[in-house]
């Protein structure tokens, strides 16, 4: 049976495949250029008894763009709204419900680079 970590990441994988207009990436391949959508960093906690296969996970979703303006990550960051905020997804024996926490945009130090971070709190709960 699959973990619900694991399904939950391949349900939001697929998700954003489809939503979103850039490539989505678990693990970016070294020397891919932006723009990127990257599923980052899933803490996962237990929220029943022993054995109890049900997770909540803290996730997050990073947007990279070099350009002139941050216009293009916010419209990606909303593209990854729409496509998880509320919406319960299902894959492998599990129930996956996201909900948007928090959202920020910010001009990297080399003046160029733009990266959005949407933090998501997950449900996976065993169908």
């Amino acid at each position: 049976m699959t973990d619900a970590v694991t399904a939950a990441e391949k349900a939001i994988f697929a998700a954003l495949t489809v939503a979103v207009d850039w490539d989505v990436y678990q693990h970016v391949p070294q020397d891919t250029p932006p723009p990127v959508v990257i599923i980052g960093d899933m803490i996962a906690n237990p929220i029943g008894v022993k054995d109890d296969p049900d997770r909540q996970i803290n996730l997050q979703i990073l947007t990279v763009f070099q350009g002139e303006e941050r216009k293009a990550v916010t419209d990606r960051q909303q593209m990854i709204r729409d496509a998880l905020d509320g919406i319960t997804l299902s894959e492998t024996g599990f129930s996956i419900t996201s909900n948007e926490t928090s959202a920020r945009a910010e001009l990297m130090e080399d003046g160029e680079t733009y990266l959005g971070t949407s933090n998501f709190t997950v449900w996976a709960l065993a169908a």
